[in-house]
């Protein structure tokens, strides 16, 4: 057997298909007991690579190898009859209307569902499409997190991410691009922590577009940006001898409620922690937030010089928290949310594969390639043949 033979044979493709479905298994065990890094580590080994390479060389060549017959079976002419009829019987008179059928010779022909064919091909194009976006994805995917508050405008490049994934095979930067958001619509159900509605408004390289955690934007057929989660960035007003000093939002991440984070100052050595209350109230257990709404907001602030803890103190919006003659207030908090950045160059193969497996199941569903072939015999009585097809069988 040929190398091309052996490539694309049905019995490799067992094999294949065998080896492929263990080793998945494999990676679900490995996954239950070990981080996502080591996961990813082993899938991204030689032999896996070599394993996803076989598969695609193989599903191509199957393709490749059926693709003749496909085609030939989307002609307009008679393609199995007369020689590979599933039934036969003659009539007296012809029950048809022969301007619907096609003259071919001494009778008549009609085809049924001409382009099943294609729908076959499609269907077997979309796999080597899938598999071979998800090979792409595993070599391509890269990450990159920032902070954004309503406002806020961006210059984003790569130093400026607060996070970023491992590096992979292909991509080990993101692309710069620049950002204005100018507003973050939230809405909660019931004051729950479930959104109803979480959307930004964005202007992407002066481009205006709404982004969400499932309605992403593009930045190019293999990059896009989508909403990871959702905060309040707090502005704070440090003054010192009466002379202010330091303003701005501390972006961290203290929602949901009851959540802390820290700042530091930019002038002096304290930590600020902050935990953050949209709707407070004081509870025998502590602390609560009746709502995810801001209907009265409320500030758990503690302060720590090194090691040193300076005290702690609720604050309303524009009240004073004084230590070691720093006075520190909070006059608001701005909606922010975190975004993602994607980089992955198989996506827009496994979108194609998508595509085409709903084009090719419109037209391989209804059936496959039927024949039906009609011809006077000397007698005068009717021959009718018939191939994939009942009608006229009785």
């Amino acid at each position: 057997m040929r190398p091309y033979e052996r490539l694309s044979s049905w019995q490799f493709s067992v094999v294949l298909t065998t080896s492929g479905a263990l080793y998945y298994i494999f990676l679900v065990i490995w996954g239950a007991k070990s981080p996502p890094h080591v996961v990813r580590n082993i899938a991204g080994l030689s032999p896996f690579v070599l394993l996803y390479l076989l598969l695609l060389i193989n599903t191509l060549l199957c393709i490749l190898h059926r693709l003749p017959t496909l085609m030939a079976q989307m002609r307009a002419d008679p393609v199995f009859l007369p020689q590979q009829q599933d039934w036969e019987r003659t009539v007296e008179q012809l029950p048809l209307q022969r301007e619907k059928w096609k003259p071919i010779g001494t009778g008549y022909a009609r085809i049924y569902h001409r382009f099943s064919a294609l729908g076959t091909i499609l269907l077997h194009g979309a796999l080597f499409f899938l598999a071979a976006g998800f090979f792409l994805t595993l070599l391509s995917r890269y990450e990159g997190r920032f902070f954004a508050a309503a406002g806020e405008k961006l210059l984003m490049q790569q130093d400026t991410y607060y996070g970023t994934s491992v590096p992979s095979t292909l991509t080990s930067s993101l692309p710069a691009f620049t950002l204005d958001v100018r507003d973050i619509k939230r809405d909660f159900w019931r004051n729950e922590l479930l959104f109803t509605k979480l959307v930004a408004e964005i202007s992407i390289n002066q481009k205006d577009a709404l982004v969400a955690i499932n309605k992403p934007v593009f930045l190019s057929p293999g990059t896009s940006l989508r909403l990871s989660s959702f905060g309040y960035a707090p502005s704070y007003r440090i003054v010192a001898g009466g002379v202010p000093l330091e303003e701005g939002a501390a972006k961290m991440r203290i929602f949901p409620p009851g959540e802390e984070d820290y700042f530091r100052s930019q002038h002096f050595p304290h930590r600020i922690y902050v935990k953050f209350y949209p709707d407070w109230m004081e509870t025998k257990e502590g602390p609560i937030s009746r709502s995810m709404n801001l209907h009265n907001p409320r500030l758990v602030v503690d302060v720590y010089r090194g090691k040193i803890y300076l005290g702690e103190k609720t604050l309303a919006f524009d009240e004073l928290f004084l230590f070691e003659g720093i006075t520190l207030s909070f006059t608001n908090v701005i909606p922010m949310a975190e975004f993602t950045v994607i980089r992955d160059l198989g996506f827009p193969l496994i979108l194609l594969a998508f595509v085409m497996t709903l084009v090719g199941l419109t037209l391989r569903l209804p059936g496959k390639r039927g024949e039906l072939l009609v011809e006077q015999m000397p007698n005068g009585r009717w021959m009718i043949k018939g191939k994939n097809i009942s009608e006229f069988m009785k």
